[in-house]
Formats: structure tokens, sequence, C-alpha cells
């Protein structure tokens, strides 16, 4: 009974500590102007959540990648010359006009210099189509300056709004620094407050405990009815349960562990795993290090490898009109330029007309393998530099033309 007469007393000195600091903590809160709408928070609350800030951030570092990038396209634009710049624009801007007006120029010179061929200067159409050229020119120039001015505006408006956006998140921080320091002596006081109030809740638990403790009869309720002998044969280890269970489970994981590894092997050795990987039928098998069959002949002993594959491309067409094959590989070195050249030798040497086109404008290789020249190809047809016929070339096997990639241009 003293003991808990003990504790009841110091229950009461601790109710009247808490309602002392209550005042204290009431009166802190009205002179320093806190906001506090959370009565079991301890610390001030801040005016970005976690996930807001994260959010700001992350909208930042996208905002300043996206004025990095437009930052440097502008700059690398406004350091190209005039007769450049133009060229340039319409494969980094999306804009039809430009285009348009491009295409208009080179067409328009295209014909002056067909008409100043057969005529002077002074003639009537060419005096024409020259005052067509000057005036598409101006309109270029009028466009690549609007253009360059829409970028710079874009630029601009891209900056402004992500200095906007760190200034609001550097404001908010800042204020929560501010708010911090003021309120800190509220939010100390506060803090021991809670720790009181739980420490009150604390005693007045053991109180309670304490007196129900108290009412319970101390007389003994456990009744001994046999004596307890140790076992004849140990409990643990039983060694038969134990070899037994490590058999089946060195079983099971080992039977699991070989579909597993069979389960992770993905690796293609046969052709029929080619076959069932792509869902698609094998057209012919060709060996390593194949030669050139322009080089060995059509007795090659590689050629009867290609004229299989050819037989079976051709039954392989469900459309007698599709008449265009693409080569194509996942990497560089795996044969592209070889299966090409062979594949279109022996369709020439079966009497079709067949025209191989390199389209591979970063490393084109297949002019090297016909002795040809790369100086006109399919860049400058595309560039509507030259005519098609002039930028095919004859080779050595009848039936057989090549059109080469051309001059590689700045971005292929």
């Amino acid at each position: 009974m003293g003991g808990i007469k003990v504790l009841e007393e110091q229950y009461q000195g601790e109710t009247e500590k808490i309602q002392a600091l209550r005042t204290k903590v009431d009166n802190l809160r009205k002179e320093l102007s806190i906001t506090d709408t959370d009565p079991q928070s301890v610390v001030p609350s801040p005016t970005l959540s976690q996930e807001q800030l994260r959010s700001y951030n992350t909208t930042m570092m996208e905002g300043e990648t996206r004025y990095n990038r437009l930052k440097e396209q502008y700059e690398q634009l406004r350091a190209l010359p005039k007769d450049k710049l133009r060229d340039a624009l319409p494969t980094l801007v999306q804009d039809t006009v430009l285009s348009g007006l491009l295409d208009k120029y080179h067409e328009a010179q295209q014909a002056f210099v067909t008409k100043t061929n057969d005529y002077s200067l002074v003639y009537p159409d060419v005096i024409r189509i020259q005052s067509l050229i000057n005036e598409v020119d101006r309109q270029i120039n009028d466009r690549v300056s609007g253009i360059m001015t829409g970028m710079e505006n874009n630029l601009n408006t891209e900056k402004a709004a992500l200095d906007t956006l760190r200034s609001q998140v550097d404001g908010a921080i800042q204020k929560d620094r501010e708010e911090a320091v003021r309120g800190q002596p509220y939010w100390l006081e506060k803090r021991s407050l809670s720790n009181l109030e739980d420490y009150h809740k604390f005693l007045a638990a053991k109180i309670e405990n304490d007196k129900i403790d108290l009412a319970i009869p101390k007389t003994s309720v456990v009744e001994i009815t046999t004596i307890a002998e140790p076992g004849k044969d140990p409990v643990r280890p039983n060694k038969p349960l134990n070899i037994t269970l490590g058999l089946v489970f060195g079983l099971i994981v080992g039977v699991g562990l070989a579909f597993f590894i069979e389960y992770l092997d993905t690796s293609v050795k046969t052709i029929d795993d080619v076959e069932r990987a792509f869902q698609a039928p094998v057209l012919g098998v060709i060996p390593q290090n194949v030669g050139i069959l322009l080089d060995e002949g059509p007795e090659s002993r590689y050629a009867e490898a290609y004229r299989v594959l050819r037989t079976n491309i051709l039954f392989a067409r469900k459309d007698e009109q599709l008449t265009a094959i693409v080569v194509v590989s996942a990497g560089a070195g795996e044969g592209k330029s070889t299966t090409t050249l062979n594949l279109a030798t022996v369709f020439a040497q079966a009497g079709m007309r067949v025209l191989i086109v390199d389209s591979d404008l970063r490393r084109p290789t297949l002019h090297k393998l016909f002795h040809l020249t790369n100086d006109v190809g399919l860049t400058n047809y595309l560039l509507k530099q030259n005519t098609l016929e002039e930028v095919i070339q004859t080779t050595a096997v009848p039936m057989l033309n090549f059109m080469a990639s051309g001059n590689c241009p700045a971005v292929p």
C-alpha cells in the first residue's frame, strides 16, 4: 500500500507540472504566432511535403535538361554560315514550309542550269527563272529567320519557367528555415510536454497494475501430480528422420536445379531452335568464311549455297509482285555485304535484272567489293542532285547494276 501511495503522490505532482507546461506552450504559440494544426506533432510542418519537393526537383531536372538541349541546338545553328543553316534546319526542325521552299529553290536552280545551257542570260525564260530563284531565296531567308526567332523565344520561355519554379522551391525552403528558427522555443517546450505526458500515462498504468496485483489472492493454485523423469532415448537429433529428409530434399533440389539450368539456357544450337525462336522457316544455310562470287566465278564451291537460298526465296514469296529484298543484321561485320553481293550475283546469273542499293550511309563497303566509285549514289538521288540514271552504275556481271551510297551526309 505504501508503494501505491508514493506513486499516487508522484502522479499528482506530474499532473501539476503538465498543467503549468501546457499554459507555457499556449502562451509561446500566441507570442510567436505559430501555426500548429497537429496536436501530436512536435516538429514544425514543412511548407512543401517530401513528395512535393521530389516532384518539383524532378520537374526542375527535366526542365534543365530540356533547356540545355534547346540552348545547345540553338547555339550550334547560330554558329553555322547562312548557306549551311538553311540546309541544316530541316534535319533538326520539322517545318514543311521551309522544306517546300528548299525543294522549290533546288528545282528552280536545276531549271536555270538547264536553260542557260541552251540560252543566254537575257532570254525571257532565263530572266523569269532567275527572278523566281531570287524570290524563293528571300522567302527561305525570311523563314529561317522566323524559325530561329521562334527557337530563341522557346528558349527564353523555358528559362523563365525554370527560374520561376526554382524561385518557388527556394522560397519555400527558406520560409521553412525561418519558421523553424523563430518557433524553436515553442517546439522545444511542446516536445518536453509530450515526454511528460507519456511519463504521466505510464505512472497511471503502473498504479492500476499495482492495485490489481494487490487485489489478487496469493494462495498457490499449482498441484504436482506426477514427478518428471528423464527419457531413455534422446529426443534430438532423430538420425533416421534427418537422413530421410536430407535425401528427399537433396533429390528435389537436384531435379529443380537441373530444370532451372535448362530453362536459363537460351542459346540457339540447331536450325530447329532458330525456327522455333522466330516462328519462321530457315530459307538457307551459308558456310562461314565464304568468298565473293565476283572473284571466284559461278563455279565457286560456295555458289550452290546461294543458289539454294535464291530458289527458297522465290518459292517463299506469297506475291510474285514482291521483288525487293532488304538485307540487315544485328551488328557490324556479320556478312551483310557479302550476302547481298553473292545473292544478287546468283539472281543475275539466272537471267534476272538486279539492282543493288547500298543504303549503309555510315560505313558503306559494297562499292569497294565492286571496285567502283562512291562519288554519287543514293544520297545524291534523295537530295535530288542527280537523276536515277546518273547514280546507277553497271558491273562486270551482266544484268547486275549497282547504286552506291553516295557521299555520307552530316546526319545519316
